[in-house]
């Protein structure tokens, strides 16, 4: 059985996650995985000022009592800010137990303040991408001043676009998504993200970890060489429109060509229907399938490893608009996946000993089919209904 101790105080404004949790008579709390069990002036110009209006002020005897009250206003708003900011850092655990060994913590945004800090993260693409029918915008990202970072995905009308690019595209609505990623790369450790995920048509939240090596030409196909961790990618309704609660955790080696392997865990309701037959591990209540065949109906090579796994549990339903925590745990020997401090699975193939960037973005999933070709389409930046809120980004690594 798998135990992880968080070390936390009394007063709690961000929780550190939203587990299943018992607390101990020493004051720490201990999750059980179930891995082992089946005065702001504002002014509104409507006009140029007179010319001598600035120096009517200057000369009036209050002025030097005026600058001297903004200046203290804007040195207690930025102390003030300061420190919030210091009293959530102390909040956050420094150092967790995970599978008998001691993680601190190495990395770590709870995205407070106004801004976002952009000497931690950076934009992954940029512009209008025909090949990949979407808009990478940067206008889609910022934080509410709340602690959270909140990801808008929405829509442009096709007729909109540059002369060159309307026949590049299909449907009355273009997809515009934001895609960040860390500027700095890890090796290793236990990355947590909490974050709520909006109910609506032609968007999902992917959060993954990517590795170069695993884009490069000429691939070794090994996984040494880096990886695609996909903590988890997800959506809300399926190809026809009916409500799901699709959500799965992949592993991605080999490139992307004809040495590419991967395992992928879908979590499913205990509830659910089977499709196929396939081996049944009841500890951890795995569903596992090889797959045979690749998308063009091709014959897989024995020697390349496709399995679809199916996690069965009526515990994560993720469709309540909530906030809720993906993470991963990549050891030099192994991957495990957690939804909510629930161990979904353990990979031992395809372990990247290559460092990788955290890429957070809501992207499409069945864009044209649900709403691109809609006349109401997904809305705009404004009335767009696909804001996903992210609380926190962690990442621990063992001492």
């Amino acid at each position: 059985m798998l135990t992880v101790m968080v070390v936390t105080s009394n007063a709690r404004p961000k929780p550190t996650r939203p587990l299943q949790q018992r607390m101990s008579a020493t004051g720490a709390t201990r999750i059980t995985c179930r891995c082992s069990r089946s005065c702001l002036l504002t002014t509104k110009p409507t006009r140029s000022p007179e010319p001598n209006m600035f120096s009517k002020i200057e000369s009036s005897p209050m002025f030097p009592r005026l600058c001297c009250a903004l200046f203290v206003t804007a040195l207690f708003s930025v102390a003030c800010q300061a420190q919030q900011t210091h009293q959530t850092q102390s909040l956050v655990p420094q150092e967790i137990q995970l599978d008998g060994k001691t993680y601190t913590l190495q990395f770590n945004d709870e995205f407070d303040g106004k801004e976002i800090d952009w000497d931690k993260w950076t934009y992954r693409g940029k512009g209008i991408n025909p090949k990949r029918k979407r808009i990478f915008g940067t206008d889609g990202v910022k934080l509410d001043g709340k602690g959270n970072l909140i990801m808008t995905a929405y829509g442009v009308a096709r007729q909109s676009l540059p002369d060159e690019y309307v026949d590049q595209f299909e449907g009355i609505w273009v997809p515009v998504t934001t895609n960040i990623r860390t500027k700095k790369e890890f090796t290793f450790g236990y990355h947590e993200v909490r974050l709520k995920m909006p109910i609506v048509k032609g968007f999902g939240m992917a959060v993954w970890l990517q590795s170069n090596g695993q884009t490069q030409k000429n691939h070794p196909g090994t996984a040494e060489v880096g990886a695609e961790i996909d903590v988890i990618e997800q959506t809300f309704f399926d190809r026809t429109g009916k409500p799901s609660d699709y959500k799965h955790s992949t592993i991605h080696w080999g490139g992307y060509g004809k040495t590419h392997q991967f395992i992928s865990i879908t979590v499913d309701p205990q509830t659910g229907t089977q499709e196929h037959t396939a081996h049944q591990d009841e500890e951890l209540n795995l569903v596992k399938t090889k797959v045979t065949k690749d998308r063009k109906g091709n014959d897989i090579p024995q020697n390349l490893v496709r399995e679809k796994w199916t996690y069965k549990t009526d515990d994560l339903d993720f469709r309540d608009e909530q906030f809720h925590t993906v993470s991963v745990l990549w050891t030099p020997d192994y991957y495990k996946f957690y939804y909510d401090g629930h161990c979904i699975g353990k990979i031992e193939q395809g372990v990247s000993h290559a460092p990788g960037y955290m890429i957070l973005w809501p992207r499409m999933f069945n864009f044209l089919e649900l709403v691109g070709n809609t006349q109401e389409g997904p809305g705009d930046l404004q009335t767009s209904k696909a804001k996903y809120e992210v609380d926190y980004y962690r990442v621990y690594q063992a001492k």
